[in-house]
């Protein structure tokens, strides 16, 4: 199974964000303002590709953090606000101390911190979701892809067709192969 990127669970907590302005903002009837909505991000390229109509890929590539991306461009065009992310280096806690940093490097420390706390409280991560609005997304096995396509595509291809193979060398029926570890 495909496990969420740390690259994919930044963009997510921009989008839950932009949701939870958007809902605020359609339950009080706001439809404009000039309030500045500022996120930090300590991943450049998903600043990057968040906040541009085109990704910085090339064509032939598959972008799959596409429709988390597309989701945040359509968020903020529905929201009222100014929109802008900001980069936030990570990691300044290595040589620095925490104190010392500015209040956005100190909360991507926090947030860094808990992110890692939840990877060790649940090492299975849940599928990814793909979001409305998107146009494509590839799914194997009910599964979104979210990182190394390639090899997931490979695998998906050529893996059952090994497995039939060594069941027939082995004389093993279905019910023996899958207890195999």
């Amino acid at each position: 199974m495909d496990t969420i990127s740390s690259f994919r669970t930044e963009s997510v907590a921009v989008l839950a964000a932009l949701y939870l302005i958007r809902s605020i903002c359609n339950f009080y009837d706001i439809r404009t303002s000039p309030s500045y909505i500022q996120y930090h991000l300590d991943n450049k390229e998903a600043l990057l590709d968040s906040t541009t109509q085109t990704t910085h890929h090339s064509s032939t590539q598959i972008t799959t953090e596409y429709d988390i991306w597309a989701a945040i461009r359509d968020t903020t065009s529905s929201t009222p606000g100014i929109h802008f992310g900001i980069h936030v280096k990570g990691h300044q806690d290595d040589n620095n101390p925490i104190d010392s940093l500015s209040p956005e490097a100190q909360m991507n420390i926090r947030m860094d911190k808990i992110a890692g706390e939840c990877r060790i409280a649940h090492p299975f991560p849940l599928p990814a979701k793909t979001h409305s609005g998107n146009q494509v997304s590839l799914t194997l096995k009910g599964h979104t892809v979210t990182t190394k396509t390639h090899l997931q595509l490979r695998s998906a291809l050529t893996a059952p067709s090994l497995q039939d193979y060594i069941q027939r060398k082995q004389n093993w029926d279905e019910h023996i192969f899958s207890m195999l570890d």
